[in-house]
């Protein structure tokens, strides 16, 4: 049924069929984005904006190889992505009067 497989922009292999709809078969990730906030306790959770990857850890080295550890178990059968980036996000509220 399926006559040629193409690469997106995004980096998604499709497997093309005569309809011409596209059937997404494997998912080529290089870089994983994970927000981060900082608990009130001062413990950091992290959260993958497109995977269902969550952790903690209490100090920031201890997140980075949670996070690390984290990812390399969700792909443990697949093709890991090269790199993750943490983003930080700090909400902060200034008085103006």
């Amino acid at each position: 049924m399926a006559t040629t497989g193409e690469e997106s922009a995004t980096g998604l292999w499709w497997l093309i069929n005569p309809s011409n709809k596209g059937v997404q078969y494997h998912r080529c990730v290089a870089e994983l984005v994970f927000e981060v906030v900082q608990e009130s306790d001062g413990g950091y959770c992290a959260e993958c904006l497109t995977e269902s990857i969550f952790t903690q850890g209490d100090t920031w080295d201890e997140l980075r190889k949670n996070v690390l550890e984290a990812t390399i178990a969700f792909f443990f059968d697949r093709t890991r992505p090269e790199r993750v980036r943490l983003h930080l996000v700090r909400d902060e509220v200034l008085l103006v009067a």
